[in-house]
């Protein structure tokens, strides 16, 4: 059995660059045993988050902001529409943020299942 190497990963700063946060992501998210990563990468993807996720069956979205930029009116509503239906997620500068968004997630899961 091969043991995986620690994972050191920058948590808690924003990025200068939006693409180094969702490789700095992934690092994480790809490791997680009980979720699955989507990216929608076209160019007409108007207003969608960056990153969809399925945790334990809750749908998360994740809008990645380096550490300058702002949401745009589409990705607002879209995530204000989201979250309307029962999705978790928004703008995320941090993967700790995204952490949060994934644990949160795993917590109403465990309450659905427990209770």
């Amino acid at each position: 059995m091969t043991m995986k190497r620690p994972l050191k990963l920058v948590l808690d700063k924003p990025f200068k660059e939006e693409a180094d946060l969702l490789k700095e992501a992934l690092k994480w998210l790809y490791r997680q045993r009980d979720l699955k990563v989507l990216r929608i990468c076209t160019e007409i993807r108007y207003g969608y988050s960056d990153l969809f996720l399925c945790v334990r069956g809750h749908f998360v979205i994740i809008e990645l902001k380096d550490d300058e930029g702002t949401l745009t009116a589409p990705q607002e509503e879209f995530i204000v529409d989201m979250k309307d239906v029962g999705a978790i997620g928004g703008e995320c500068r941090t993967v700790q943020q995204i952490i949060d968004y994934v644990n949160s997630a795993r917590q109403k899961m465990e309450r659905i299942n427990n209770g």
